[in-house]
């Protein structure tokens, strides 16, 4: 009976590099443009963490790395972006409770 030696690990160099996040923030425009650029992103990352997932799972692909990659990515942005509405929702209710 042969054994079938390991396959060797994928250099580290060979991994893409992650790019950093966009600044909130862009100094000229309205509220309502920014946080449709940011849900936009958000939508984005969560499209390319489902494309991923449906690439493995068919076989196209066999970096369970960068799959795991994007999904993490979707999900921090989606948590970011649940935790920013909290806060607004917060805001907002605080407003409507001051007197007048």
């Amino acid at each position: 009976m042969a054994i079938a030696p390991i396959e060797p690990l994928q250099p580290a160099q060979a991994l893409p590099q992650i790019q950093p996040m966009k600044p909130a923030v862009s100094g000229a425009g309205d509220f309502g443009q920014l946080v449709g650029n940011v849900l936009q992103d958000i939508n984005q990352s969560q499209n390319q963490a489902a494309d991923a997932v449906a690439q493995l799972a068919a076989g196209k692909t066999d970096n369970v790395h960068q799959v795991m990659i994007a999904l993490g990515k979707a999900e921090v942005s989606f948590n970011y972006m649940l935790e920013v509405r909290n806060r607004l929702l917060d805001a907002y209710k605080q407003v409507m409770q001051m007197q007048i």
